[in-house]
């Protein structure tokens, strides 16, 4: 069961309000405070029903990813939403994405873990900013060349999880297109096109052989963001609600002035 929300009411009030929802506003009685915030829901009750609308929309499983570098730069790029990783605890709450341990975006995260991620869904006009600190699910001995083992374990899970967490990475693996797959046999990114050999790439990411996906390789690792935060916004409908995450994992709810 995912986290139990609780919603607060704040003044949220345009001049486009009609007089009887300012009424119900200025009544501090509960049930008044309930008909105010009447179609308010937890925030990844309102995700599902966005995903649900736009499965068949191409591209609706896009996402940006904001990150700042060690010199306080920032950096954004588009990335695949794999789903919710179950193995990560807090309710299945747990965003899931996958990259390449040789690109920028590691040294980012694992310098300043916090991040934050936008889902803009089209059909319904419906924007998520979702923060919170991304932790990296790998296996690649390269990683102690660039970083301190201190650095890299607070850049990962829980070690409790581990186990679990790279049995999901090898699950993810398997679950990628066969071309997915190939891009991680591929050069390092961001290097000059022929600066590197291209190696010995296996066609899907298959055995030659028996044709089945090979073991995972070291630069292929997962993304997990713990959402602290979640920002959401339907522009169609002009409501704007804050969802906050307290230390004890409980969240609130908070519609705002859009």
């Amino acid at each position: 069961m995912r986290a139990k929300l609780s919603f607060v009411l704040m003044s949220a009030i345009g001049e486009a309000t009609t007089s009887a929802v300012a009424r119900a506003v200025a009544d501090t009685t509960t049930s008044s405070v309930a008909r105010a915030v009447a179609g308010t829901v937890p925030w990844h009750e309102r995700l599902d029903r966005s995903i649900g609308k736009s499965k068949k929309d191409r591209g609706a499983n896009f996402v940006q990813i904001a990150t700042v570098d060690r010199l306080g730069a920032p950096h954004c790029r588009t990335v695949v939403m794999r789903g919710f990783e179950a193995a990560a605890g807090e309710g299945g709450d747990v965003l899931r994405m996958v990259t390449d341990t040789r690109s920028d975006k590691i040294c980012e995260l694992i310098a300043r873990p916090e991040c934050e991620l936008v889902w803009w869904f089209g059909k319904s006009s419906e924007q998520y900013r979702i923060s919170g600190r991304m932790e990296l699910v790998a296996d690649d001995p390269m990683l102690l060349r660039s970083f301190t083992a201190e650095a890299l374990a607070a850049a990962a899970p829980a070690p409790e999880q581990r186990e679990a967490l790279m049995a999901a990475r090898k699950q993810q693996w398997g679950n990628l297109s066969d071309q997915s797959r190939e891009q991680w046999f591929m050069p390092t990114p961001g290097k000059p096109v022929g600066e590197e050999p291209v190696g010995n790439v296996p066609a899907g990411g298959r055995d030659v052989e028996s044709g089945k996906v090979v073991e995972p390789p070291e630069s292929f690792a997962l993304l997990l963001l713990r959402p602290r935060r979640v920002d959401y916004l339907c522009l169609s409908g002009n409501l704007r609600q804050i969802d906050l995450r307290s230390p004890e994992c409980d969240w609130t709810g908070v519609i705002v002035v859009g």
